[in-house]
């Protein structure tokens, strides 16, 4: 059986407060890098393609180039949804791995409801600035 896509958690640790994502119930984590790619080994042969994102904020990973550059070498197309708080901070990192097919910002996301437009703000103006580099 193949499936279009598979979603990998690699953190569920998150920067924001979200009123729509619920509260974890399981302890705050990030996946280890060996465990990580155990999965891709077992899932390579259902899937070309990957999805960073379950819970959590995916540019937390502490290991990001790492855990991407695993994604080049098991060959995975790889899309990512973020918040986009952290992409000034991580935009170098993504622009070196060339499996990263499609980048989502979510424009949802929210601290408080008094500043979602600056938080809406803050994701276009990031996102305005590296779009051109994808």
């Amino acid at each position: 059986m193949k499936f279009t896509k598979i979603y990998i958690e690699i953190t569920n640790i998150c920067n924001l407060n979200c009123s729509f994502c619920s509260a974890p119930k399981r302890k705050l984590g990030s996946i280890p890098l060996d465990k990580f790619e155990y999965i891709l080994k077992k899932i390579k042969p259902y899937t070309k393609t990957i999805y960073l994102h379950v819970k959590g904020e995916p540019l937390l990973y502490k290991n990001l180039d790492k855990l991407l550059t695993l994604t080049e070498q098991y060959k995975f197309n790889v899309r990512i949804t973020t918040n986009g708080t952290l992409l000034k901070d991580k935009i170098n990192i993504l622009k070196k791995h060339k499996n990263i097919k499609q980048l989502n910002i979510s424009l949802e996301a929210e601290q408080k409801k008094k500043i979602i437009l600056k938080m809406f703000s803050i994701h276009v103006s990031n996102f305005l600035k590296i779009s051109p580099l994808f």
